[in-house]
This record gives C-alpha cells, sequence and structure tokens, in this order.
C-alpha cells in the first residue's frame, strides 16, 4: 500500500514537498461535523483517535457493487473505527447526498470504477464545487499510476489497491484512522494558525493605535518595542529608542510618575503602568505611558489660585478688624454711619468678583475633560482674585473723609422680586408700630416681631429670618446675649442694632461681636431704616459667599470627584500628623495601602466607564466598611490608603482580611454585566518597624504591597 504522504503533519511543508498546491479540503476545514462537534480551543489532533469510545465517524461510501460494499461495512465494523456508514451507488448519487439538507460526512471512500461517472471524475468534481472532505480512493490491479498522479494533484489523500484476496480489507481500518487523524493534525494547524494571524493582528492594532505610549521592556532592561505614541511622547525615532536602556524601573503593579526629559530640554510628566507579560517567548514589561503634563499644570494652577484666594480671605480677615479697631475708638454717630456705609459699599463692589469667581469654580467641574475651557476658567479666577486683591487693598487704607451715602434711591435696592423675612425684637409697642409703619410699604417684606429674648432664641430655631432688627435691653437679657446664642448655635443672620442716642458704645460692642449695622432711635426714619438693613444684609452675603468660595475651592483641593474620598494631598497631611502624634505620644498607628487586583481587565472586558464604577463603590464600600476615626483615601490610581490611628498590628490586620473579604464576596454591577474582583494589601506598622518619617512609613506599606502583588494578589502583607 502507498504512504498516504501529503497528510503528514504541516499541511503548507507536505505541498512544498511534493510541489502540489494545498489540498482541496483545507479550504473550510471547519466545516466538516468533525470540527463542529469540537470547542474552539480544543485540539482538534487530539479529538480524532479513532477508537471504540469515539463519536462515529460519518463515512460516505461509493461503490456500485452491491457485495463490495457489504465487505466494506463487516470489515470496518469488525475493526476498532467507529463510524456510521451511508452507501451510495454512483458518483451522481454521491453528489445529490453531499448537496442534500442535513447531510454531513466526514470522509468519503469512493471506487475508481463506476458507471457513467468514474471515481477520479468525481474527485474532480468534488474540487470544483469545493466539499472540503478527505477522499480515499479504491482502485483496481493497473489503476496504480492514475491513484498516484490524483494524490500528487491533491485530489485524493490516500488510496488502496483492491486485490482478488480481498487483503485490501485488512488495512482498510487503518487506512481510514490514518487518514482522519491526518486530517485532524491538519484542521488544529490551519486552525492555530490563523488564531496566532488574528491575534498578532489585534494585539499590534491595539498598541499601534493606542493614544498612552507603549514600551516593551526585556528582562535585562532593553526596549524591545514602542509604539508611536511613546516616540512622540519620548521625542525620539523608533531607531533612536530600540535596543536603548530603559531610563526608568519598571516593577508589574506599579504606577509612577515620571519626568521626561526630552532632547529639547523641554520636561514632560507621564503617568506609567506596568504589567509583566510575555514576548517572544521570554518574560518581559509592558509599560504604559500616559501624558499627564497639561493636567499637572492645572493642578498647580489649582493649588496657586487656591492660595491666592486664601490670601485674599486673610486679607478681608484683617480688614474687618481694623474696621472694628476703629469703631471702637470713634463713637461719635457719624463716624460710626460713614464706617457701616463704606462696609456695605464694600459688599457691593465685591459681589461681582465673587459671584464669577463662583461661576468659574462650578464650571471648572463640568469641564475637566476639555483642557481648553479648563484654562479660560482659570483665566477667569485668576482676574476675580486680582480685583478682589484691589479691594482688599481700598478697605485698608478707609479713612473718615472717604465716605458717602451709598445709594441715592434707598428703595430701589431692595429686591423686589424676593420675599425678605425680618424679626423685629422690641419690647415697647410704640417703637415696634414706627418701625413696622416704614415696612409695611414694602410688599416684599414679611415683618415678624418677638418681645423678649428667649421669644427671639425660640423664633429663630424654627424660622429662617434674612435679618433682625433689636433694642439692645430686655428684661430677660441684652441684644448681645440674643446675638451670641444665634452664632454659637450656627444661625448666621445679618443683625442690626437699635437703641438709644448716647448708646453709641454699647452699638460698638455688638458690632464687635458680629452685628451688622446700627441705628440711634433719635434718627430713625425710613432712609436710615432701610440704609442700614441694606447694608446689613449685603454684608452678610458677602460673608456667606467668602465662606462658600473657601470651602469650594478647599473642597477642590483635597476630595477626588470620582470616589468621594479626601485624595493623595489630604492624606500626606493626615499621615504626617498622625506619625507625628504617634512619636510623641507613644500611640499606635498602622497604615494600610490597598490596590485593586487585575484592575485594566475590567476596564478591558467591561469598559472605562466600568472602571469608574468599580472605583466610586469601592470608595463608599471603603467608607461603609471601616471605623469613623480611620482615615480613608484615594492614594492614585486604583490604589487607596487606610490610616488606622490607636489601632495595633493584630487588630488592624483583623480589619484588613475583613475589608478583604468583603470586597471578594461583593458583586459589582454595572449594565448587564456582573462580576467581582479582589483587593491586594499592604500594612506598615509604626510601633514595629519605627520609621524615620511619614514618607518611609509609607513606602514601607507600598513594599508590603508589592509583595502581596508578587505572591499571588488576593492577600494581606505586613
Amino acid at each position: 500500500m502507498p504512504e498516504p504522504g501529503n497528510m503528514s503533519g504541516d499541511g503548507d511543508a507536505c505541498c512544498e514537498n511534493r510541489e502540489t498546491p494545498k489540498p482541496f479540503f483545507m479550504k473550510s476545514l471547519s466545516e466538516t461535523p468533525l470540527m463542529r462537534a469540537l470547542p474552539n480551543d480544543a485540539n482538534p489532533a487530539h479529538a480524532m483517535i479513532i477508537d471504540n469510545t469515539s463519536f462515529p465517524l460519518q463515512i460516505l461510501l461509493v461503490q456500485s457493487n452491491r457485495q463490495d460494499q457489504v465487505r466494506f461495512i463487516r470489515a470496518i465494523e469488525n475493526s476498532h473505527v467507529a463510524s456510521e456508514i451511508t452507501p451510495v451507488s454512483t458518483a451522481e448519487e454521491a453528489i445529490r447526498k453531499l448537496t442534500g439538507p442535513a447531510q454531513f460526512f466526514d470522509l468519503i471512500v469512493t471506487e475508481h470504477q463506476l458507471p457513467r461517472m468514474s471515481g477520479m471524475e468525481l474527485c474532480r468534481e468534488l474540487v470544483e464545487k469545493k466539499f472540503p472532505l478527505p477522499v480515499v480512493l479504491l482502485t483496481g490491479p493497473g489503476d496504480e499510476e492514475y491513484a498516484i498522479q490524483m494524490q500528487k494533484l491533491g485530489f485524493v489523500n490516500d488510496y488502496l489497491v483492491k486485490d482478488t484476496g480481498k487483503t485490501y480489507l485488512e488495512v482498510l481500518p487503518l487506512v481510514i484512522s490514518e487518514v482522519a487523524r491526518k486530517y485532524g493534525d491538519l484542521i488544529a494547524q490551519e486552525r492555530h494558525k490563523e488564531a496566532l494571524k488574528s491575534l498578532e493582528k489585534r494585539f499590534r492594532t491595539l498598541i499601534t493605535k493606542n493614544a498612552d505610549g507603549i514600551v516593551i521592556v526585556g528582562k535585562n532592561g532593553k526596549i524591545k518595542f514602542v509604539n508611536p505614541a511613546a516616540t512622540t511622547l519620548l521625542a525620539k525615532k523608533t531607531e533612536d529608542i530600540l535596543g536603548k536602556s530603559f531610563s526608568f524601573s519598571v516593577k508589574p503593579g506599579r504606577t509612577t510618575e515620571l519626568e521626561i526629559i526630552r532632547p529639547t530640554g523641554k520636561k514632560a510628566i507621564a503617568e506609567m503602568r506596568v504589567v509583566g507579560i510575555e514576548w517572544k517567548g521570554k518574560p518581559a514589561c509592558l509599560a504604559s505611558l500616559r501624558d499627564i503634563t497639561y493636567r499637572k499644570k492645572m493642578e498647580d494652577a489649582l493649588a496657586k489660585s487656591n492660595l491666592e484666594l486664601c490670601n485674599t480671605v486673610e486679607g478681608l480677615k484683617k480688614a474687618n478688624v481694623r474696621l472694628l479697631d476703629q469703631q471702637k475708638s470713634v463713637i461719635e454717630e457719624e463716624r460710626l454711619k460713614l464706617l457701616l456705609q463704606m462696609a456695605g459699599a464694600t459688599a457691593h463692589e465685591l459681589n461681582q468678583p465673587l459671584t464669577a469667581l463662583l461661576d468659574h469654580i462650578e464650571l471648572m467641574k463640568m469641564s475637566r475633560g476639555n483642557p481648553e475651557r479648563l484654562a479660560q476658567h482659570m483665566s477667569g479666577i485668576e482676574k476675580a482674585g486680582k480685583r478682589i486683591s484691589g479691594i482688599v487693598e481700598k478697605i485698608q487704607t478707609i479713612r473718615t473723609d472717604d465716605g458717602g451715602p451709598y445709594s441715592e434711591n434707598i428703595a430701589s435696592s431692595i429686591n423686589l422680586g424676593q420675599k425678605t423675612r425680618i424679626l423685629s425684637v422690641e419690647a415697647l409697642d410704640d417703637d415696634f408700630k414706627k418701625i413696622r409703619s416704614i415696612l409695611n410699604t414694602y410688599e416684599q417684606i414679611q415683618l415678624f416681631r418677638s418681645h423678649h429674648v428667649q421669644e427671639a432664641i425660640q423664633v429663630i430655631e424654627t424660622i429662617q429670618f434674612d435679618l433682625v432688627l433689636s433694642e439692645y435691653f430686655f428684661p430677660d437679657g441684652t441684644a448681645l446675649d440674643f446675638l451670641n446664642h444665634a452664632y454659637r448655635n450656627g444661625l448666621d443672620i445679618p443683625f442690626v442694632v437699635i437703641t438709644d442716642q448716647g448708646d453709641e458704645m454699647i452699638a460698638s460692642q455688638v458690632i464687635q461681636a458680629g452685628a451688622f449695622g446700627y441705628i440711634p432711635k433719635m434718627r430713625l426714619s425710613e432712609k436710615s431704616l432701610l440704609q442700614a438693613m441694606i447694608n446689613a444684609m449685603e454684608k452678610g452675603r458677602l460673608r456667606r459667599e467668602l465662606r462658600e468660595a473657601h470651602e469650594k475651592m478647599a473642597e477642590m483641593s483635597t476630595k477626588d470627584e470620582l470616589t468621594g474620598l479626601h485624595n493623595r494631598r489630604y492624606f500626606l497631611g493626615v499621615i504626617e500628623r498622625e506619625v507625628s502624634r504617634a512619636r510623641r505620644y507613644g500611640t499606635d498607628i498602622v497604615l494600610c495601602i490597598l490596590d485593586v487586583d487585575h484592575f485594566k481587565r475590567v476596564n478591558d472586558n467591561y469598559g472605562h466607564l466600568a472602571g469608574d464604577m468599580v472605583l466610586s463603590e469601592m470608595g463608599r464600600k471603603l467608607r461603609k466598611w471601616t471605623r469613623d476615626s480611620d482615615t480613608v483615601c484615594r492614594f492614585g490610581g486604583e490604589e487607596f490608603v487606610v490610616v488606622l490611628p490607636h489601632t495595633n498590628a493584630e487588630n488592624a490586620k483583623i480589619l484588613g482580611e475583613r475589608l478583604r473579604k468583603k470586597i471578594a464576596a461583593h458583586v459589582f454591577k454595572f449594565g448587564k454585566f456582573r462580576f467581582r474582583i479582589s483587593i491586594s494589601i499592604g500594612m506598615a506598622d509604626f510601633a514595629k518597624l519605627k520609621p524615620d518619617s511619614p514618607e518611609q512609613l509609607t513606602d514601607m506599606a507600598d513594599q508590603a504591597l508589592y509583595q502581596a502583588k508578587q505572591g499571588g494578589r488576593n492577600q494581606l502583607v505586613e
């Protein structure tokens, strides 16, 4: 029997050796029932071992002689080959079977001598119709040359000579098994090649078109590959990078910030994430470089603006102290009135830049992803800050001859589109009636009355007022008692005191305590009352806006918007204070650094929005699962820190393990996807390690985290 040469091992190599085209059945190998039965990652060569336990091999037998068919079927049934045989008598019938509905075969065995269309003609027909099936040709003595030629041309995979002694039936099962096995080998090779080509194409497309720079570094520290984004970031040509040593340390699982000095001398800041990979069969590191130069500039500019705003607020505080000092030394009515008018004018003048400042802060939050708009808003903040600084300089140089009337048309200064609630604390009916007669002409004003201090205290705790007008002396206390109670309880209400003539010293005291205005009863008129009300409400609004602006800027500089946790800057302040306290008083403190394992897989599998959801959910869970005394911050990327004051190593480890297990058990939900993640934790005990500085304690926790990552992840290492 001739050797079935063109079914050996590698289909391509086989064709090169015989100098013949690839066999026709390799064009659509996955169409056979054998291959449809295999999973995509299965090795078809293994699956095609033919024995009694294998699934049946579907054989189409084409023989015109009925007795030959019976002998063939009996020979196969008596062998180890598990099969189902479909016999037909003509080539035409075979073609109908192959093209008919729901007809699937793994192998064709055909006789050469057939009526009308010979077996060789059938093989040619199969080639033309592109049936991807292996063929075994049965030929008679003397036709071997035709069979060999058909095999060389790739029309058949093997042949058998039907000898008169019927001994060919003995080797028939072996030949069929061998053809099927080699056919499976070819299928496996083709599928493997296609899979490798597809993976390589996808990989190269991914890293070539990636907006982040990709650098692959070998174990020896030499650069093996760079993508276009990396060459742009490094400002070097590919040929000037490949084979050179990478200038930065690469450790899998680490995220670091790099300062890159370009050939031109210009600096760039990049965020580098490193993962371990296999490159051309050898271990290597893939470093992803993201250009964050502009972001760092924005952060620095924001910090600078925050500092300038803080300085401005401090300047306003000093100016306010100076105003109060002047009020203490000058008790004459006109001097006090002038200073109050100037305070009102200043509040009005500060309104526009403060409003612009707050607007730009809100717009910055909505424009984080738009660098151009961020720059515009930063410019707006700078202009507003300069205007406020100029106003502060004016406040600091106030003289008695600088003053003037605040408004010629006082009534027009009241906001006619908004209800204004005013509480009058007045014991005498006649004095209250005078105030009421003035204010009743304004429909937008709602006037309330209390007769004494305790009643007024109860009222302001249930109703929100825009202004309080108060006499000073009452049977149950003074206006100063009322004012102190309000501010102790966080009730920041503009306050105007109404006193008898000659009580200017009393007025100065309540102004020092926080009142915004003063009116002698002898001078009480519509103009003076409305003037004092407007000045007080404007100054109150100014103070609220300044406080709101300061709080917003402070929050932006120390809060992470995505997770709602404090950020790295806030953590650095906390760890410095806690380490100093632990060193001074000998108390315990433990620092834990947590990192989400395989976070990149979440982004790759479900998208970056899913990654953001995981980080946001982590922030909420960490706040929920830690103590009020603990400080939880986002350290950067997918890393978090937990500062555990007054906690020894044993209790900290219990808490850390509880956090790790809770995170591992939690099911994250993103759209239709459900998945779990794990975390690795590095723990550093101040009492045990005795670091020299907060930075060293942080580095020790970071090293422990690195060991947890190297040790297999999803664990705590101390």
